[in-house]
């Protein structure tokens, strides 16, 4: 679905109409624009795209614990560090921990090994991320769409912070090339980035009034995300200031090596040495919430087995006062920081302002990533003298080409189905981000569907089955939302020029738009405007705009000057 551009600059009166319906919308793929149209000068140009109501759908799957199978995902290289292709598992010399791996499978990319990549892109969004959000957003759609193109399955959750995590992730929307059924779950995944922003001001901004924010508690509920069992997995973190961390030892520190003056009057000390974050001016009122420790962000980053892309700032000056902050790509506290400990990446902040280094550069590296040549698989328990209550990140691994000297191997991933241990088969499920409606729920367990009361309850936002669901089962959750907003497929209306809301008329459902706090206007880096709609607009119980009525949104712009 192409969304046009509208440049304001023309003195012409265009009239822009976007009419919504259910059941059309969205019956074929949704096409993201690479960048605002400019629409010739007309007297009168009508636009029509769709907003319309679909059910939500979420996969996930049960995880098997039965074997504790190692996976390894590593590429071969000649002397000249070319890829060495046609490889068979006799010439590879396989060893973790010194002993012997035999026997072990082999998939090359005479197979082609399409691995999943699950990616969260965990984004600060307090008032001076507002530009580059606007940008993030053009570039995310885009990489949604070519990534499907050229045949990389992958999945996307969207989390947001500020002194806490705004919004947690708690479902990864599937983007299955393979699977046209996920096209329904990439338009839902469209529709939610469309909404992301930035907040500003007292009661609004998730950071106000202090400069650090808390990455790091973001990063360890990120760890928490429903990954998949044998996805890679990625985080894309991304902040433009330093951050709140706890001490190892007894003593206050706040945002690294640097802002312990600058931020020391914005938290207090508890007992054990802990800072507090005191985040109780929000609406709402929060209270206090204790920073992390270096130590436990690493080890829910080791936990998880998640590689952390970092845009971040390792200095910046101030209102003439430099501040450094270790722990995104340096030591912080005696511990690694969080792109070492993850064996990821790390991406200066402002030269993505600047754009000397792009979004799209930075998404192309995950890509890269799952370009593996060659994936080794073996079971521990079936290999003697290897220890299968080791933790994967105590399991060296060694490979070597025979017969190459000057070859080398260049290991992209090791993961493990027991990366700490069994756990039990799980029998309650997180479905959806907010209230569903619970009569329209349907639960198809190996597309097999489930009966109510009988194979499951709900409990608030869970699912509880009666049994745990049959290791390596394939669950399907089909539902809708209480909140209207949350069943709507956004899409984003993009101009070319400067909107604001004197020079335009909204009309939505057929009512004009009087309360101008329903509309908001984003402009990017590149000169662009962004129009969306406030939840008090989309998401009001009241639903102002008739939208479960209507069955959807039709949305007219008028630009009056």
């Amino acid at each position: 679905m192409d969304v046009k551009a509208i440049d304001i600059k023309s003195p012409k009166l265009l009239r822009v109409g976007l009419v919504a319906f259910f059941a059309l919308a969205f019956n074929s793929a949704c096409t993201v624009e690479s960048g605002p149209l400019v629409a010739p000068a007309k007297e009168s140009l009508k636009f029509q795209s769709h907003f319309g109501i679909s059910a939500s759908e979420q996969t996930m799957q049960q995880a098997r614990y039965d074997i504790n199978e190692v996976q390894v995902n590593f590429r071969a290289l000649n002397g000249h560090q070319n890829s060495i292709t046609g490889l068979l598992a006799e010439d590879f010399q396989v060893s973790e921990n010194g002993i012997p791996v035999h026997p072990f499978s082999l998939r090359s990319e005479t197979e082609r090994i399409n691995q999943v990549a699950d990616i969260v892109f965990l984004v600060d969004v307090t008032g001076t991320m507002s530009e580059l959000i606007e940008t993030a957003k053009l570039r995310l759609r885009h990489f949604i769409q070519t990534s499907r193109q050229q045949g990389y399955h992958t999945r996307m959750c969207i989390s947001t912070f500020g002194n806490y995590t705004v919004k947690k992730c708690e479902r990864f929307f599937d983007n299955n090339p393979n699977d046209p059924s996920t096209e329904a779950q990439v338009r839902e995944l469209l529709s939610e980035l469309n909404q992301l922003r930035a907040f500003r001001g007292a009661g609004y901004d998730p950071g106000w009034p202090d400069l650090n924010e808390n990455p790091m508690g973001a990063l360890m509920d990120a760890a928490d995300a429903p990954w998949g069992e044998s996805s890679q997995r990625f985080v894309i973190l991304v902040t433009d200031w330093g951050f709140h961390i706890s001490p190892e030892v007894d003593e206050t520190e706040v945002g690294g090596e640097a802002g312990e003056e600058a931020e020391a009057e914005d938290a207090a000390e508890a007992g054990d040495g802990r800072v507090m974050i005191d985040v109780h001016y929000l609406e709402g009122g929060k209270g206090q919430i204790p920073a992390p420790r270096m130590s436990e962000v690493n080890q829910a980053i080791e936990k998880s087995q998640m590689t952390v892309f970092a845009v971040t700032r390792m200095e910046h000056t101030h209102r003439g006062q430099h501040m450094v902050w270790d722990g995104f790509n340096s030591p912080l506290n005696g511990q690694p920081s969080i792109v070492e400990s993850s064996g990821g990446e790390w991406f200066d902040f402002d030269l993505v302002i600047r754009g000397r280094v792009t979004l799209d550069q930075i998404l192309q590296r995950i890509l890269d990533r799952l370009n593996t040549t060659y994936q080794i698989r073996y079971q521990v328990d079936s290999i003697p003298h290897l220890d299968p209550t080791l933790p994967v990140k105590q399991r060296k691994l060694d490979i070597q080409v025979k017969g190459h000297p000057r070859a080398s191997v260049l290991i992209d991933s090791v993961s493990s189905t027991q990366p700490q241990g069994r756990p039990e088969y799980k029998k309650q499920w997180k479905v959806g981000t907010e209230d569903i409606l619970s009569d329209s729920l349907q639960i198809f367990v190996d597309e097999k569907i489930m009966t109510p009361g009988e194979d499951f309850k709900i409990e608030g936002g869970d699912v509880i089955f009666a049994e745990a669901p049959a290791p390596g089962a394939q669950l399907r959750f089909v539902y809708f939302y209480k909140n209207p907003r949350k069943n709507l497929r956004e899409t984003t209306l993009n101009f070319a020029g400067h909107l604001n809301a004197s020079n335009t008329q909204v009309v939505l459902n057929g009512h004009k738009v009087t309360d101008i706090s329903h509309l908001i206007f984003a402009h990017d880096l590149e000169g662009h405007t962004n129009l969306s709609f406030s939840e008090a607009a989309l998401s009001s119980t009241s639903d102002p705009y008739q939208i479960w009525e209507q069955r959807g949104l039709s949305v007219e712009v008028i630009l009056t000057q």
